[in-house]
């Protein structure tokens, strides 16, 4: 009986060990799962972040664009502006002195 025995005991600690080795691989299967599940979400909102991104660069784009060309616009403006001020001093100082010398002769 001493065999019959050992073997009940061995054949319960083997019972045990599958049971136990079945709801590690179970519990591991859905750690696994979780996982997949958390890098395909990781996945999309890293997609939808990179489309945010872009957007964002796109728009930093054209504001410095509209920003360049405003300051061409201005700086253009400016030249036209000191010409006409320059322009109109050299006018006024010639009528000075064409009415000055009219005065003397």
């Amino acid at each position: 009986m001493p065999i019959e025995a050992k073997t009940l005991f061995q054949l319960q600690t083997e019972l045990i060990d599958g049971k136990v080795e079945m709801a590690t691989i179970k519990a591991i299967d859905r750690v696994l799962d979780r996982i997949d599940t958390l890098q395909k979400d990781m996945d999309a909102r890293f997609t939808v972040l990179g489309q945010d991104m872009v957007a964002v660069k796109t728009r930093l784009g054209m504001n410095n664009e509209t920003q360049s060309l405003l300051r061409a616009k201005l700086i253009d403006y400016a030249f036209k502006g000191g010409w006409l001020i320059a322009a109109i001093a050299i006018g006024s100082v010639s009528a000075t002195l064409v009415t000055h010398l009219r005065s003397l002769f």
